[in-house]
């Protein structure tokens, strides 16, 4: 008879709440060490695609990696911005910007100097730095601040009584904070533009100073969103082009698809209707 060869012994199962299998990966800080040992990193950084820089950002955290982001270009500032700054409320809702984000933004910016941060934003566009701004801040001319008289005599309140918050004066524009935090890094990177970069300071302040007095006159007429918000809209459909054409669909276009799926009958012998959402999708690309 043939000898038996007996089996390799099992190896046990591990018991479930026991301790998890130690894993041999870097730790997230170790990796972020390594990408900074990287000999001439002022030219590597620079070459990275969008995501994959985006991925070292959400892997190490935003705060361990501003000396990344000083060295990153306009283009993939524009390209993490995308991917970072817009947040669904819920899974599966459409992407709004994500205020809060974009002032941690700023704050990790200032930790390089507020001169080199002033540097790193005008590398970011202009609407955008609009946009983002707008949300921590109002814009008036200075002389909101000088108290007038109203028609009867009673002196009306300026911009900082009407608005509660704290509130400064940069570059002979009157600065009142929509929310605390952020304040410092907001006032001192405008401090820094207003003294190195005036032109793109100029085109900011316009700007935010354009969405603070956005109150149009109810007439029936028409049915306009008010520039604050239409800057939002603006800004989103700007994005959702660039992600059309890097392949990406919006959750609105996911949501049409997946309800169109639900309703084709599944009859054996015959073949399901095209899609039309898929089949523009992939016309398109």
């Amino acid at each position: 008879m043939p000898k038996r060869v007996p089996r390799p012994p099992r190896r046990r199962a591990a018991r479930r709440g026991g301790p998890p299998a130690r894993r041999d990966h870097p730790q997230p800080r170790g990796l972020l060490e390594r990408i900074l040992d990287i000999p001439q990193l002022e030219q590597v950084v620079p070459l990275l695609p969008a995501d994959v820089l985006h991925r070292v950002i959400q892997n190490c955290g935003l705060e361990a990696c501003g000396e990344l982001v000083g060295l990153a270009t306009p283009g993939q500032l524009a390209g993490v911005f995308d991917l970072d700054l817009w947040k669904p409320a819920a899974a599966g809702l459409d992407e709004e910007f994500d205020p809060d984000r974009f002032g941690l933004w700023l704050e990790v910016m200032m930790e390089s100097g507020a001169a080199l941060a002033a540097q790193t934003l005008t590398r970011v566009d202009v609407d955008l730095a609009i946009a983002g701004f707008a949300h921590h801040i109002r814009v008036f001319d200075p002389a909101s601040i000088t108290p007038a008289e109203s028609m009867d005599g009673d002196e009306l309140p300026d911009a900082r009584a009407v608005h509660d918050g704290p509130s400064c004066e940069v570059g002979g524009y009157l600065l009142v904070g929509r929310r605390s935090d952020s304040w410092d890094a907001v006032v001192n990177i405008l401090c820094a533009l207003d003294a190195q970069h005036e032109t793109y300071f100029h085109r900011l302040m316009r700007g935010c100073r354009r969405l603070s007095n956005s109150t149009p006159e109810v007439d029936g007429l028409d049915d306009l969103l008010p520039d604050e918000e239409q800057a939002r809209f603006d800004l989103a459909l700007t994005r959702e082009r660039r992600r059309d054409q890097q392949g990406y669909m919006t959750p609105a276009q996911a949501r049409a698809f997946l309800q169109m799926s639900r309703k084709v009958a599944l009859v054996p012998g015959t073949t399901p209707p095209a899609n039309p959402i898929a089949r523009a999708y992939f016309r398109a690309i």
